[in-house]
């Protein structure tokens, strides 16, 4: 791979979970191998430096400057825009008032942006952010993480180059709501199966749960002109957080589980009845680096540097969010 560019600078609006929260808690004790946020991520290369960050909250502001030593805190996002020199935007702000930072970004002239989920309250008002994203000629990275996945990114490429065979089956657990767990869902049957046009999928069944939006459904699509069905299973998130698929392929099966580890059968014919055949111990694990977020750190400085195209945008994000919207209307 080639080298990452030294010394970009960052800024972030938003200090919540994945900007820093999610391991700052752990940050004295390094019981976390990998960054757990986006700012851990960053701040993993000394050459990195982080402008400025932005929070409304003053408290979790100082208290995230203090754990991760930068300088520069800012509570109003727009006068970070006006008033810093950065290459890379992230914005991390809750879902309300996000468009309006990101639409002010692009006035102000900032073309590199990494943009939250979801990525708006309507597919309408997802059209009218990408009208002025393309206008402007920005590149804004919607972080679907699993993307960045090494061993994902295995299953994807061995998948398309006829190793697994056709598909038949996929079953994805959930636990959050859908409008958080299934943009996930579906950008990364989109990953996987590669070229499948969304407007394949169709709603076959859907069934109301006792958990507000979160439904029970059977999507319907095509792959290689040949039917096959995705089950959403929503499970109580009360219980525990769960995000895993399974995928049944004509040539094997494979899991991903919810740490983001993958593994894969193959099928073999059964020696004990000869006109079966079975899923074969397993045989392998689709490997590769657990890092996520420092990939997608460097996956991000690398398209800054021209050296390859964002492999997550704002096009691909919206086009998923609609099959989403479709589900849940």
């Amino acid at each position: 791979m080639s080298q990452q560019p030294p010394g970009l600078r960052h800024a972030i609006i938003g200090c919540g979970r994945i900007a820093s929260l999610f391991d700052e808690e752990s940050w004295s004790l390094a019981s976390c191998s990998v960054p757990q946020s986006y700012l851990s991520a960053i701040q993993a290369q000394p050459d990195r430096k982080v402008v400025a960050i932005c929070d409304r909250d003053p408290v979790r502001l100082e208290a995230c400057a203090s754990k991760r030593n930068i300088a520069v805190t800012v509570q109003d996002p727009f006068a970070l825009i006006k008033n810093y020199t950065f290459d890379v935007l992230w914005i991390c702000t809750p879902l309300e008032g996000r468009g309006e930072i990101l639409l002010r970004a692009l006035e102000h002239g900032v073309r590199h942006i990494v943009y939250e989920k979801p990525i708006a309250q309507t597919s309408s008002e997802g059209e009218c952010l990408l009208r002025e994203i393309t206008k402007a000629g920005a590149t804004v990275h919607v972080p679907f993480l699993r993307r960045f996945n090494e061993g994902i990114q295995n299953l994807a490429k061995n998948f398309q180059s006829g190793k697994w065979g056709g598909i038949q089956q996929v079953v994805m657990s959930y636990t959050k709501e859908f409008d958080n767990s299934g943009p996930h869902a579906v950008d990364l049957l989109y990953q996987i199966l590669g070229k499948m046009p969304f407007s394949t999928l169709r709603v076959a069944y859907r069934g109301e749960t006792s958990r507000a939006r979160s439904p029970q459904v059977v999507l319907e699509g095509i792959s290689e002109f040949d039917p096959f069905f995705v089950t959403l299973v929503s499970l109580d998130h009360a219980v525990y957080s769960l995000f895993e698929v399974d995928f049944h392929f004509k040539s094997g099966r494979v899991q991903i589980l919810d740490d983001g580890s993958v593994r894969a059968w193959n099928i073999e014919n059964n020696p004990d009845f000869p006109d079966y055949r079975s899923l074969a111990h397993l045989q392998n694990k689709e490997s590769g680096s657990p890092d996520v977020l420092g990939n997608f750190v460097k996956h991000v400085e690398e398209v800054f540097a021209g050296k390859i195209k964002a492999a997550s945008t704002f096009e691909q994000a919206l086009e998923g969010f609609k099959v989403v919207e479709k589900i849940l209307c």
